[in-house]
């Protein structure tokens, strides 16, 4: 069967056009798995937002991926296509579309997670991963609790021991450990 170049060229369009449709149906992780948070009209008393940035970052692992496939396309020479289906021009196309759809999901993912730690923090909620300071705050807290709970227990036994008229008993128990700072 002999073979135009109109043939060659329709050919050629086929798998354009269904990369451009895969492309087209194909979300990001963070327009299908981070929960933005309502807005302030709307947002009731429990806010339930995601946090995490785990789906921003993988749309950024994606996103950069995509760059280095632009470049060896944009790089390589029609012999390295030669026995390939695309051309060239097409992975161009379809690494810069795909590129484009994730830094897209990976800004709206991490603007999203921000907003909602934001919100969390404002609303004095602990988010899941705290900063530095605020565990060494919280941790110097609990030690601040402990102590004051050792303290509250030793003035008891000494009350105890001065009603029945006995001498107070001497500590037994073992000093809590100053809290760790991590710098």
């Amino acid at each position: 069967m002999l073979r135009t170049r109109r043939m060659m060229g329709a050919r050629r369009l086929g798998p354009t056009v269904t990369l451009a449709a895969l492309i087209g149906s194909f979300p990001g992780c963070s327009f299908v798995f981070v929960t933005r948070a309502p807005p302030p009209s709307e947002r009731p008393r429990v806010v339930d937002c995601t946090t995490s940035n785990v789906a921003p970052i993988a749309d950024t692992v994606i996103a950069v991926s995509q760059v280095v496939g632009f470049m060896y396309a944009f790089d390589a020479s029609n012999l390295d296509y030669q026995y390939g289906r695309v051309s060239p021009v097409t992975g161009m196309v379809f690494t810069a579309a795909l590129f484009a759809l994730f830094a897209a999901s990976a800004a709206r993912g991490y603007t999203a997670t921000g907003e909602c730690k934001e919100i969390m923090r404002q609303r004095g909620v602990p988010t899941t991963n705290p900063t530095w300071p605020e565990r060494e705050r919280r941790q110097q807290e609990e030690a601040d609790e402990e102590a004051a709970v050792q303290a509250a227990a030793k003035a008891r036994a000494a009350e105890q021991a001065a009603a029945s008229g006995r001498a107070p008993p001497q500590n037994t128990a073992t000093p809590a450990p100053p809290p760790v700072t991590n710098r």
